[in-house]
């Protein structure tokens, strides 16, 4: 696989990639997402930290967030059953289109304990299996937290290194899929780069 990882001035503007020879239905785009900045650090108590919500530095992230991916046109956008992530969803869908469907998905959900960690190693390939299946050929938005998205890249054999962690409030991953394989992984700052 192909790895890309660019600094704040290097960001690449939108545009949609071709990977040479390969027609749009073989090429699927998942972009994973971290949340906006919040109102209270991580707690390891789920219940804790399911009551954090986004600042308005995070609202207003996650609107360039939506900027940025408009020009991608997404199918879906998937979130974690955490009142945050939702929150994104919602603002990523305002600014790219309203007719975007949002759905919760609780494999995105925050990691609370080192056994839940270990277990994207099945479970995240497994779930980006089904997207690249169902949604073949077009672009899919996955909001979820830090360590879900780093424990999902490192689940592709991607190492912490090559994939530049961790992964920032409202930064992320573009994945990209030649029919079934994973190819590609551009890590994207978003938030950042408009």
């Amino acid at each position: 696989f192909i790895i890309h990882t660019y600094s704040e001035a290097e960001q690449p503007k939108p545009v949609l990639l071709q990977l040479t020879g390969m027609t749009d239905k073989l090429q699927t785009v998942i972009f994973l997402i971290r949340h906006g900045d919040t109102d209270l650090p991580y707690s390891s108590n789920p219940l804790v930290d399911n009551e954090r919500i986004l600042t308005e530095e995070g609202r207003a992230q996650l609107k360039r967030v939506g900027d940025y991916l408009k020009a991608f046109d997404p199918a879906v956008i998937f979130y974690s059953p955490r009142k945050r992530t939702e929150d994104c969803a919602a603002i990523i869908k305002r600014t790219v289109a309203s007719g975007v469907q949002m759905v919760e998905e609780k494999r995105l959900i925050e990691i609370y304990d080192n056994q839940q960690y270990l277990a994207l190693d099945k479970k995240m390939p497994a779930y980006f299996g089904e997207l690249v299946e169902r949604f073949a050929g077009q672009q899919v938005v996955c909001v979820s937290h830090q360590d879900t998205i780093q424990g999902a890249i490192s689940s592709l054999g991607v190492t912490a290194a090559e994939a530049d962690f961790p992964c920032r409030t409202a930064h992320g991953y573009r994945l990209v899929y030649a029919g079934k394989i994973f190819v590609e992984i551009q890590k994207i700052q978003p938030a950042n780069a408009i």
